[in-house]
């Protein structure tokens, strides 16, 4: 969090706003609670999105019969998590220049009455801020930075300016609801499976496959596009749509052996089974999951375990097609 002033100097006493602040506790405290508190939530953010990465995956593997509901509520939460992360930049960046501009005005309202001006060196690149030794070469005079610090330490009304900053309520990430339960595919109120936890491991590597594939496909489409001059955006949102259709695809494809062994186990179970694209951790779908036991029972029967292996053996290019 570095505050640069407008460089001054003056041979009766100079200070660095860094400096400064790096000695007044009520702002190094801030400084430090500051990436904590935006570390917890972006691992809240990388949590969420977690967990929406595997029911699109499982929605696109279950196929689009079924599961509009699931697939609405995907949305919902994509734009959940693009609003809090705009918020939480604004937020974040009010925060510091707040912080910035109160730590200024205290050190000047200390400073100037003795005739101390500001003088900061430029930072050296990949630093935060100059070094001392920077500093004592840029400024002449004596460095009252320590002095102005000691007062400011005292400072009530700076402290209380602070506390007041670091106090504003922190924006909550909120994990939407569905507006109605989403149902399961499958027979009508069975038990269901949820997908993302005990479908989805079983094909980890070529589904992470498949997305490597659809990575570079659109690297190579954004550098085209800067290439040839494609400016229209509607044409690149096209072009994008295709993709997301094409990967679909080929998780359906890719899956479809398992699926389908799924469906015959299913079959021969009473009752049968269902299948749900939204993870547990997100509420799952309407009804009851199958119990643990059960779960791991039909995921591990030999008719699934061979069509793990026949799905395994198919060719990715194929699945684009």
């Amino acid at each position: 969090m570095g505050l640069h002033a407008v460089a001054a100097h003056a041979e009766s006493g100079w200070w660095s706003a860094d400096e400064v602040a790096a000695q007044v506790p009520a702002f190094a405290a801030m400084q430090e609670s500051l990436p904590d508190r935006l570390t917890a939530d972006q691992a809240e953010q990388r949590r969420l999105a977690g967990w929406l990465g595997a029911m699109e995956v499982a929605i696109d593997v279950i196929g689009t019969e079924g599961t509009a509901a699931a697939r609405n509520y995907a949305q919902k939460l994509r734009r959940e998590l693009g609003r809090h992360a705009g918020i939480l930049e604004a937020f974040t960046t009010e925060l510091v220049e707040d912080t910035g501009a109160e730590m200024i005005r205290a050190i000047r309202r200390t400073a100037e009455p003795k005739g101390w001006t500001s003088c900061d060196a430029p930072p050296i690149p990949g630093f935060r801020r100059a070094s001392p030794a920077a500093l004592a070469r840029a400024c002449t005079g004596v460095n009252r930075s320590a002095a102005v610090a000691a007062e400011l330490a005292k400072d009530a009304l700076l402290s209380a300016r602070l506390a007041t900053i670091a106090a504003r309520p922190w924006p909550t990430l909120r994990v939407p609801t569905p507006e109605a339960p989403i149902p399961a595919v499958g027979a009508q109120g069975a038990p269901w499976l949820a997908v993302p936890t005990d479908v989805l491991p079983l094909m980890v590597s070529e589904l992470k496959s498949l997305d490597e594939a659809d990575r570079e496909a659109r690297l190579d489409l954004e550098a085209r596009a800067e290439r040839e001059g494609m400016a229209s955006r509607d044409d690149l949102l096209a072009l994008d749509a295709q993709l997301d259709a094409r990967l679909a695809t080929a998780r359906h494809r890719l899956t479809a052996p398992v699926l389908s062994a799924l469906q015959e186990v299913s079959e021969h179970e009473a009752p049968p089974f269902a299948l749900c694209p939204v993870p547990l951790a997100l509420g799952g779908c309407a009804g009851l999951a199958v119990e643990p036991d059960l779960a791991h029972r039909y995921v591990t029967d030999k008719r699934v375990v061979r069509a793990v292996k026949r799905a395994k053996r198919l060719d990715p290019e194929s699945l684009w097609r």
